[in-house]
């Protein structure tokens, strides 16, 4: 895996944190965790830009801590508008604080739509 133009869509998901860790380090792979390419939202599985969605609110003040910075995942647009719309907004979040339990519970809602 040294070549750079490695299909990253062809790897195992061992093989892809590996390539991604040896690309951009261990900050990228915290901040980006879920993602298996920059426009494929892992709730919804569509290709669009992604956006930062902060499972600590930035709004109660954790956002100045830097392991409570690096909590977040990239979702699509839509799929945050609804995470907020059903959660909440800013420092009024009730929702999952956890990555993996935050896109299990946001699929589960997709799938039920």
């Amino acid at each position: 895996m040294t070549d750079q133009r490695v299909n990253l869509k062809t790897l195992s998901d061992d093989e892809l944190l590996f390539e991604i860790h040896r690309r951009f380090g261990d900050s990228w792979c915290a901040f980006s965790a879920g993602v298996r390419s920059l426009d494929e939202c892992p709730a919804c599985k569509k290709n669009q830009p992604l956006t930062r969605h902060h499972l600590v609110p930035i709004a109660t003040g954790a956002g100045h801590d830097r392991e409570v910075k690096r909590r977040y995942v990239k979702i699509c647009s839509s799929c945050h508008t609804l995470a907020h719309t059903k959660w909440g907004p800013g420092d009024d979040w009730s929702g999952p604080t956890d990555r993996e339990i935050f896109l299990r519970d946001l699929i589960q809602i997709l799938k039920a739509e």
